[in-house]
């Protein structure tokens, strides 16, 4: 909207009737010059056309009707999230260029029941990866060598973008906290950590795979400590007072998390962590808000490593991938924007961020992990934010179908996929688990795990083999192609970042666990024949 910045402060909106008169001359709404020697008698006499004088000098200034929805939305739509998931604290930041509109809700911790604030910091884990990557890029920028670095690792050498990308072929791994009763040095276990995860599994840039001890590395080879680099090429140079790190918690404002646990909500404590460069980081909206603005700001206006971040990406043939700490999203459609976005859970918490490179963008903070809520909270802001994607995202949902797709032509698709590097190494063996299943159910394409009761996510046809994943879960604005072999045949699907491997029901894990339980259930019937023949003889 072209007022949101009204939408966001609509306390700083101009108010006519307390604008004092300085002048001892005014022009008459009809154009006539009068020379006023008593204001007060002027006023009285001709109030109701001064009024509308002003008011037409002054309306411009004021928010249209539509500007004012995001706040107001806000603070009611928040509260009763809140309250209808017990979630103690959320933290809100939104920006565009020029305006910003920052409010906390909630809480610090229910124990204490101390308000929250928006100095309040919180753990935001994997929302580090942009920072240690700007770090690392600037360091490189100021000693005049080239962005793009060969890297040795364990198995061979790598680039330092590949590492950024998580394109080095490195195993899968979802490590790098460690409990509070661990008592071994976190860097002895970092080390260990980094010896068992560096291994390459697939060739580098070829393939997308989780790999956050990539990050780790990165500062590794140059024996750089990664949260003083950050802070020297960021938090001090943005002012981000209300940013730190683990080891520098003690004494700072920071909220209570707390993991879902049915109506009473259970505090946790901050594990230490192992991979600094990627999951050590604890701040404010506000602080994150300024760093992204920050980022787009100086993308806007070439520098160098900014616009590195933004337009070195892997993609897929879907169109979405991965930059240098954020994952890229046309959620708007094939035509829309391109959207940068990072989400995170840890423990007791939930965070993310949503931005385009035009400076508009949003960050949301919980203290509970419950992605959902955190996904509800985004698509609203969005909505207010990108008034251009409202009738693309309110038309495509579950149940739609552009005139060239019908439900008869997706019964092909149906059956189960397995992400193909999801899990890599050691792990492959246990892929089946990942298992998705796709389904028609009344005509919408339901795309889950063969756990889930409840699907989060749909996909929503929006061309002949091009889908649109919706649903609130980190996949939520996720493109989908069908790929075809050279028959025409369904051999799987290519997503933003995974491709899916069509797989035969028999070893599916559906398969899998039906057999298993037919075995069960044919090895009990075995043993009580067993017993009666026994008894019987």
């Amino acid at each position: 909207m072209a007022f949101l910045s009204h939408c966001l402060f609509p306390e700083n909106s101009a108010n006519p009737g307390k604008r004092k008169l300085e002048s001892k001359r005014s022009f008459s709404p009809f154009g006539g010059l009068y020379f006023l020697r008593n204001t007060k008698a002027f006023l009285s006499r001709y109030r109701v056309l001064t009024g509308l004088f002003i008011g037409f000098i002054f309306f411009p200034l004021l928010p249209p009707p539509q500007a004012r929805d995001l706040t107001d939305t806000l603070r009611s739509y928040i509260p009763s999230l809140m309250e209808d998931q017990n979630i103690q604290g959320v933290q809100v930041f939104v920006f565009r260029p020029g305006r910003t509109y920052a409010e906390s809700f909630g809480v610090v911790s229910s124990e204490s029941g101390e308000k929250l604030t928006n100095d309040t910091a919180f753990a935001a884990g994997a929302l580090r990866a942009p920072l240690s990557a700007y770090a690392f890029l600037s360091y490189l920028q100021s000693r005049n060598v080239a962005l793009d670095q060969d890297i040795s690792i364990p198995s061979g050498q790598v680039t330092s973008e590949q590492l950024l990308l998580m394109t080095a072929g490195l195993q899968s791994t979802h490590e790098g906290l460690l409990s509070p009763g661990v008592q071994e040095s976190v860097e002895k276990i970092r080390s260990e950590l980094l010896k068992e995860t560096m291994e390459q599994t697939l060739p580098a840039g070829k393939h997308y795979v989780y790999a956050p001890q990539g990050y780790e590395w990165l500062f590794r080879s140059r024996e750089l400590n990664p949260n003083e680099l950050v802070r020297n090429e960021i938090l001090n140079p943005a002012n981000m007072e209300n940013t730190f790190f683990y080891d520098e918690k003690e004494g700072r404002k920071l909220a209570q998390g707390y993991e879902p646990r049915g109506k009473t909500p259970a505090p946790i404590d901050l594990p230490r962590v192992a991979f600094n460069s990627y999951l050590d980081l604890l701040t404010t909206a506000q602080d994150y808000g300024t760093f992204l603005q920050k980022l787009t700001g100086e993308a806007r206006s070439g520098g160098e490593v900014a616009r590195y971040m933004l337009d070195r990406r892997w993609q897929t043939s879907a169109s979405g991938g991965r930059s240098p700490g954020f994952y890229y999203h046309r959620l708007c459609g094939p035509s829309g924007p391109g959207f940068y976005r990072i989400l995170s859970q840890y423990p007791g918490f939930a965070s993310g961020a949503i931005f385009t490179d035009d400076g508009r963008g949003a960050v949301v903070l919980l203290n509970a992990r419950q992605q959902i809520t955190l996904q509800k909270i985004l698509d609203r802001i969005m909505l207010d934010l990108y008034p251009e994607c409202r009738e693309f995202l309110d038309k495509v949902q579950p149940g739609y179908y552009p005139d060239n797709v019908t439900p008869a032509m997706l019964e092909e698709l149906t059956g189960y996929y397995r992400p193909r590097y999801l899990l890599t190494g050691s792990a492959d063996v246990f892929r089946f688990l990942a298992d998705t299943h796709l389904d028609l159910e009344d005509n919408r394409v339901r795309f889950s795990g063969f756990f889930e009761t409840e699907p989060s996510i749909h996909l929503v046809p929006l061309a002949p083999d091009l889908f649109m994943a919706r649903g609130k879960a980190g996949m939520d604005g996720w493109m989908v192609r069908v790929v075809r072999d050279s028959d025409g045949d369904v051999t799987g699907l290519q997503t933003d970042l995974m491709p899916y491997d069509k797989v035969n029901v028999m070893f599916s894990i559906g398969g899998i666990v039906g057999f298993s339980v037919l075995g069960l259930v044919m090895l009990a019937i075995g043993m009580v024949w067993f017993f009666v023949r026994r008894r019987e003889s």
